[in-house]
C-alpha cells in the first residue's frame, strides 16, 4: 500500500476506500485535454488587455477595432495526472499567457457589430505562442476578406 492509499485510507476510515482511489489514479495518466471559452465585453480592461497581447505577438495582424467584445476559446492539449488540477486560465484575471504546453491552442475573436469581427488563431510551438490563423470580416455585405496563414 502506497503512502497516498495508507493516508487516504486513514482519513476516510476503512480499506474499501482505497481500491477506488487506486483506480482514480491508474486513469489520470490518461492525457486529455481542455478547452474553455471566456467572453469580456466590449470596453472591459480584460478586452483591451486581449487586443493589446495580440497586437505585442501579431503587428502585422493588430487589431482593427477595439470597440468590440472579446471571446478567447483555450485548449490545453495532452495534460495528464495532477496536471488537470493545476491547468491555468489563459484569461486576463491571471496574467496573459507568455507560456503552454507544445501543441495548446487558442483562439481570440473580436466582435465589434458596428464594424467587423477578427479572430486569430494561435499555437504554442517551440516556446512560443504562434499566430497560425487570421480571419476578417467586415460587417458590410461583400467586404469580406480571405482567411489568411500566416507564414505559411
Amino acid at each position: 500500500m502506497t503512502l497516498w492509499n495508507v493516508m487516504v485510507s486513514a482519513a476516510l476510515g476503512g480499506v474499501l476506500a482505497t481500491a477506488p482511489v487506486g483506480v482514480q489514479a491508474q486513469r489520470a495518466d490518461t492525457p486529455v485535454s481542455i478547452t474553455t471559452k471566456t467572453t469580456y465585453p466590449a470596453g472591459s480592461v480584460d478586452a483591451a488587455s486581449w487586443l493589446d497581447w495580440i497586437a505585442g505577438r501579431s503587428p502585422a495582424y493588430a487589431p482593427v477595432s477595439r470597440r468590440g467584445t472579446v471571446q478567447v476559446l483555450t485548449t490545453r492539449a495532452g495534460l495528464t495526472g495532477s496536471s488537470v488540477a493545476r491547468a491555468p486560465s489563459a484569461g486576463p484575471s491571471t496574467p496573459l499567457p507568455n507560456g503552454g504546453n507544445q501543441g495548446d491552442g487558442m483562439t481570440v475573436t473580436s466582435r465589434d457589430a458596428a464594424v467587423s469581427t477578427e479572430t486569430w488563431g494561435y499555437t504554442f510551438h517551440n516556446g512560443a505562442w504562434t499566430l497560425v490563423e487570421y480571419h476578417y470580416k467586415s460587417v458590410t455585405a461583400g467586404k469580406e476578406d480571405a482567411p489568411e496563414n500566416p507564414g505559411g
